[in-house]
């Protein structure tokens, strides 16, 4: 059989294939009847004929990315067949995308854009999986439809409690964008973006830490992310204690809404507000976790009760199964113990924190300031004395290089502290030169490199 060149003869191509088909289909007959019967090339054998004839014009083109001349024949497609396959919804929204996103007419986008909902509409109608698809509907909606913000909430919102845990990285964003945009609209109260925060940052975390692939858990990571970046302007510690204090009072066994009480307090710095404490109290009696271990250590540095503290952040860091939980957990124990004076086991445990992150800045900065308040002890001559703030100058310089969010505190102590190194007057009779690799004594015991002050 001669072979049809599809991209050099596209007339030869329209012509021949549906008389090709047309001509097969008649031959067989009892065929095309019971690929009627089947439901999914038409309700009957003309319609079957006329299904596949588009169906094979509509994806030689799609293959091609040529869109305008796939069109016509997926439109045909999706009236004589709308139950072949849900592909056909798939490629429809995405030649419909192509066309509103080069279309400058507004009328015609937003013809297109009508017929872009009704693709999704009709996909829901034919195959279901209705959450997952007003899911795609809605985030289409909020991209497109800037008058209509309230329907987009709306189909959303619906998504999301039809998929709850299952609910797609960009619904939980989009959905709080829409959100605060209504807010800022006055269609939406700043009472309703703290209600919702907490039911979309639990999904997102719920699939952080389940999640066996790693590119799904940092999809959700930058969804925590962006609904943390939504979330931090709209409220103060003020109108937090205001919305939650009423509800703790009535539901003081809630451990659902204790760990939002103490999650959220905690993201807004608010730890030193009462509700924090009466409510990560109540939560690790009730509900003992990691998280709970952690919130109530904070609660014991806020009435510096520092071997309290230790206890619960190293019982925290212990049983976290949350990489997360656990670095926060282990520097909270360094931080503890660099209160303490106890320089050694800052490191121990900032060490134990990089294990986990090794672009954890503040661990290393902690390890820095133990080196810093030990200058005094680890030495024995005025040159080798304060050779401990090389080596904290190096560890400050290492969190300056791997976490950008600590970058300006470590740009900081690195100012400050290189001010403390020795002469060079005071190294000379000692045949320690400028350069030169040096080991710090006492417990820091680590290699480093002379630098004299200036």
């Amino acid at each position: 059989m001669k072979t049809i060149n599809c991209v050099n003869n596209k007339s030869g191509l329209i012509k021949k294939i549906p008389v090709f088909l047309g001509l097969l289909f008649t031959s067989f007959l009892p065929t095309a009847d019971l690929m009627a019967q089947s439901g999914k090339f038409g309700s009957n054998s003309a319609d079957s004929v006329e299904c596949v004839k588009n169906l094979s014009l509509y994806q030689e083109f799609f293959k091609q990315n040529n869109y305008n001349d796939a069109i016509e024949s997926w439109r045909n497609a999706i009236k004589l067949c709308p139950k072949y396959s849900v592909s056909l919804y798939i490629n429809g929204v995405k030649m419909y995308k192509s066309y509103i996103d080069k279309e400058k007419d507004m009328v015609k986008k937003n013809k297109y854009i009508d017929t872009l909902e009704m693709i999704y509409d009709q996909r829901i109608k034919n195959f279901g999986d209705e959450g997952n698809v007003l899911g795609k509907k809605g985030l289409d909606m909020m991209n497109y439809r800037e008058n209509k913000t309230l329907e987009a909430f709306e189909t959303l919102k619906k998504s999301f409690e039809i998929q709850g845990n299952k609910s797609e990285p960009n619904t939980l964003i989009y959905l709080y964008k829409a959100l605060l945009a209504l807010t800022k609209d006055g269609k939406a109260t700043k009472e309703e973006m703290l209600e919702w925060y907490p039911k979309l940052s639990d999904v997102a975390k719920y699939n952080i830490t389940k999640a066996e692939k790693q590119d799904v858990k940092d999809s959700y990571k930058t969804a925590q992310d962006n609904l943390d970046a939504l979330f931090t302007p709209v409220a103060e510690c003020p109108d937090l204690i205001k919305l939650y204090t009423p509800k703790f009072n009535t539901n003081p066994t809630d451990t659902a809404l204790l760990e939002t009480i103490t999650r959220i307090l905690d993201k807004k710095d608010c730890t030193k507000e009462e509700l924090y404490f009466k409510a990560s109290t109540a939560l690790v009696k009730l509900k003992p976790s990691s998280e709970a271990y952690y919130n109530v250590g904070i609660t014991a540095i806020q009435n510096n009760s520092f071997n309290e503290a230790l206890e619960y952040f190293k019982k925290s860091a212990e049983i976290a199964m949350d990489d997360e939980i656990k670095v926060k957990a282990n520097i909270k124990v360094a931080q503890c113990y660099l209160k303490m004076g106890q320089y050694s086991s800052v490191r121990t445990y900032a060490q134990k924190a990089i294990s986990v992150n090794p672009n954890n800045g503040e661990a290393y900065i902690l390890i820095g300031d133990a080196y810093a308040l030990s200058a005094d002890a680890c030495g024995d001559n005025e040159c080798n004395k304060k050779s401990a703030y090389w080596a904290a100058v190096d560890k400050f310089a290492r969190a300056k290089s791997l976490d950008p969010s600590q970058s300006e505190t470590a740009a900081g102590k690195i100012a400050t502290y290189s001010k403390y190194f020795p002469g060079k007057e005071s190294c000379f009779f000692y045949n320690i030169t400028e350069g030169s690799s040096f080991t710090v004594g006492c417990w820091i015991n680590e290699n480093t490199t002379v630098r004299f002050s200036k």
